[in-house]
C-alpha cells in the first residue's frame, strides 16, 4: 500500500474550543461545515467558505466533536486525529481513512493510545465521555504488572494480547506536530524499516 493511502485530505487541529480546518485537494471550492454526531445524523451549520484553511469555534465543551464538511456533491465526516486526554500520549482516533472498497472507517469507533496508567482524573473522565466498550491491551504481562491500567468503567470488556509489534511500539513513542502527523508517522516507520532499525519492544 502506498503512502497516499494513509493520508486523508483534511486536518483538524484543536486549541481549546477553536478548531483549525485544513483542506487539501479541493482548492478554492465552496465548503460548508456542520457540527454533527458520529453517525452524521445531526447537522448544525457553522461556516460556509471558499478558503482552504480556516478556523471554527463551538460553544459546547465536548471531548471529541465531529464535523461534516460538504464540498460540491460530496460529504465527509472529519474530526481531530489526536485527542487531548490528560496524562496520556498519542491517543488517536483511527476514523476517516479510506478502505480498499472506497468506504471510510467510522470516527469514534476505534482508538489507539499508550497505556492508561498515567491518565489523570480529568483524563479518565474524558475516556468515560467517549463511551468506550472494549479495551485490547497489547502490552506484555510484565508491562501490565508494572503499569496497570486505571479503571474507566466496570462495563468495559478488556482483552490482553502480547504481539511482538514493532510498529505499535514506535507509534506509542511517537510525538509530532499535529500538522501532517499521519504522514510524519508513516514516514518515520518507513525510514526505520529501510535502516533495519525498527524498535523492538523487548529492547526498551
Amino acid at each position: 500500500m502506498s503512502l497516499e493511502n494513509f493520508i486523508i485530505p483534511f486536518e483538524v487541529i484543536r486549541k481549546d474550543q477553536k478548531f483549525k480546518i485544513i483542506v487539501k485537494g479541493f482548492e478554492n471550492k465552496e465548503k460548508t461545515v456542520f457540527q454533527t454526531d458520529k453517525e452524521g445524523l445531526i447537522k448544525k451549520e457553522i461556516i460556509n467558505t471558499h478558503l482552504d484553511e480556516f478556523d471554527i469555534k463551538i460553544n459546547e465543551n465536548v471531548v471529541h466533536p465531529l464535523f461534516i464538511i460538504k464540498i460540491e456533491n460530496k460529504e465527509f465526516i472529519i474530526g481531530e486525529r489526536t485527542l487531548n486526554i490528560d496524562g496520556m500520549n498519542n491517543f488517536r482516533d483511527m476514523g476517516g481513512y479510506e478502505t480498499v472498497n472506497g468506504k471510510y472507517v467510522k470516527w469514534s469507533m476505534l482508538y489507539r493510545s499508550d497505556h492508561i496508567h498515567n491518565a489523570t482524573e480529568n483524563g479518565i473522565a474524558s475516556l468515560k465521555e467517549l463511551g468506550l466498550k472494549t479495551i485490547i491491551d497489547y502490552r506484555s504481562e510484565d508491562e501490565r504488572r508494572k503499569y496497570p491500567n486505571k479503571n474507566i468503567s466496570n462495563d468495559i470488556d478488556i482483552f490482553c494480547l502480547d504481539p511482538d509489534a514493532h510498529t505499535a511500539e514506535l507509534a506509542a513513542q511517537f510525538t509530532s506536530n499535529k500538522e501532517n502527523e499521519d504522514e510524519n508517522l508513516v514516514n518515520k516507520i518507513i525510514d526505520q524499516k529501510e535502516k533495519g532499525a525498527l524498535i523492538n519492544r523487548y529492547d526498551i
